[in-house]
């Protein structure tokens, strides 16, 4: 007679249940209770602003809700005319400005692409495969050369 998985798995876990009932119970170390009363007691001595926000005094638990409706209030009110007051010919106006600060760096890095296209036209693909092959090595003896000096820096001896 062959079982089905679950009836196998109800007999493993009526043996594994019939087991762990047979074993003694555990004692605890004398020490935990006054530990965790300790910790207790540390914790009911918080300041209120940094225990829980039910144990808050009630005049700060309602100031705290009102400047949250408040909040909701505002944004939904003042939300719908700000997005209005940003155009998007403004917005892009002004993203523009705050970007022009970038251009020495696109202009440099415009340079440095062209730069490496006309190396590659120039040198071929084998160039671009062995200038790879010596990145990952310098990679892997960065890797291995830090690896070590872990090591060294955190030995037992």
């Amino acid at each position: 007679m062959r079982l089905e998985p679950h009836e196998q798995l109800q007999d493993w876990e009526d043996a594994l249940d019939k087991e762990l009932r047979q074993l003694p119970d555990a004692q605890a170390p004398d020490t935990l209770i006054p530990r965790v009363m300790a910790i207790v007691r540390a914790k009911a001595k918080l300041p209120w602003w940094r225990q829980t926000w039910w144990h808050w005094p009630p005049a700060a638990q309602v100031l705290v809700l009102l400047s949250f409706l408040g909040l909701v209030i505002g944004l939904s009110y003042y939300g719908p005319q700000a997005w209005e007051a940003l155009a998007a010919s403004s917005l892009g106006h002004t993203v523009a400005g705050w970007l022009q600060v970038f251009t020495p760096l696109v202009d440099g890095l415009t340079a440095l692409v062209n730069a490496f296209a006309l190396i590659l036209r120039q040198t071929g693909k084998l160039a671009l495969i062995l200038a790879a092959a010596v990145c990952l090595a310098l990679y892997v003896s960065c890797l291995g050369l830090g690896t070590m000096m872990y090591r060294v820096a955190f030995s037992k001896r």
